[in-house]
């Protein structure tokens, strides 16, 4: 069975850069104008990011989207996984993915809200060390 999650980029903190950004393209002289232009389209850019996580059978699959396009994709399957942390944080489930290779994987603010506990239930599924951090526990234990 696939499961599949999404979230999106939060707006305030690049709306804040952005505002920065544009006051400072006002202050500089002419000598480095181009720099606070290519921050300004980053920063924009980003308010379009979108994340896409998705549990299928033994594999684990999470995409990073921009305009509709995929531009990082990362896979796992649940061999190649070395241990997951679960972290409650102001009651909120945040998971790390740590793969045996390559970068972890930070899963925060997705929906629908049960993706935590179908994550842990991956982990207990297919022999992968769990570590619970900050008195998290899944929603049905609870």
């Amino acid at each position: 069975m696939e499961k599949i999650y999404h979230t999106k980029e939060g707006k305030t903190i690049w709306v804040i850069l952005i505002f920065l950004t544009i006051i400072n393209l006002f202050m500089l002289n002419e000598r480095i104008m181009f720099l606070p232009y290519i921050a300004l389209v980053i920063f924009v850019c980003a308010l379009f990011l979108s994340y896409e996580f998705k549990i299928k059978g033994n594999t684990l699959t999470y995409r990073v989207i921009l305009f509709g396009l995929v531009i990082v994709k990362k896979e796992a399957t649940a061999d190649e996984v070395k241990e997951i942390y679960f972290i409650s944080l102001r009651g909120v489930p945040n998971v790390l993915i740590k793969p045996t290779k390559g970068m972890r994987w930070k899963l925060a603010k997705f929906k629908p809200e049960t993706y935590a506990d179908d994550v842990y239930d991956f982990a207990e599924q297919h022999g992968i060390k769990k570590v619970e951090l900050n008195g998290y526990q899944p929603s049905y234990r609870k």
